[in-house]
């Protein structure tokens, strides 16, 4: 992740921690594909991996406040995002 870019999810993660949905959404557009993915390599089916990717980002919202966006969001975690829940 380039500098840049980590600026703007910085910025991004302390804007969704402060209630904005709309940096919340963008956090999802950036990073849904690559914790999809991660998910679906654990469930190993596609309408599974669709379910549990949106109850992981339902309940990130609902606990924005404690969520550690910084490791969820750093570019090539391994860590899974369901973990973080």
């Amino acid at each position: 992740m380039s500098d840049k870019e980590s600026t703007q999810v910085n910025n991004l993660v302390a804007r969704a921690h402060n209630g904005d949905q709309a940096a919340f959404g963008k956090l999802v557009d950036l990073n849904h594909n690559r914790f999809f993915g991660q998910i679906l390599r654990k469930v190993s089916n596609t309408e599974d991996a669709i379910d549990v990717t949106q109850l992981a980002w339902i309940k990130a919202w609902k606990k924005i406040g404690t969520f550690h966006f910084e490791s969820a969001f750093r570019a090539g975690s391994t860590e899974s995002p369901h973990s973080q829940l």
